[in-house]
């Protein structure tokens, strides 16, 4: 399994709400106003969350998905994260 999908990713930064099931980092990053997540391998689960979200489609704030992905997401987002990893992992072997 991937730990977070591009797909996902790529899907957010286009404005798109998500349906998928509950593995890996997905369930950190999609919570209920950015999709839907259902128990893996629950056909029932995922049959009723894309029904819902097919109704849901006319309320989507897509600039808000955008923004999100844009705000975690791009290289500028990701390069301050690491930047931030990399900063505290080199304190603590200064220390050590």
């Amino acid at each position: 399994f991937d730990n977070l999908p591009c797909g996902i990713v790529d899907a957010v930064a286009s404005g798109m709400r998500i349906v998928s099931s509950r593995v890996g980092g997905i369930a950190e990053q999609i919570d209920p106003s950015r999709g839907t997540l259902v128990d893996p391998r629950n056909l029932m689960q995922l049959t009723e969350a894309l029904r819902a979200e097919a109704d849901l489609a006319a309320q989507i704030d897509r600039s808000a998905l955008r923004a999100y992905a844009e705000d975690h997401f791009s290289q500028q987002a990701v390069a301050g994260q690491l930047n931030t990893i990399y900063r505290r992992t080199q304190q603590r072997v200064w220390k050590a």
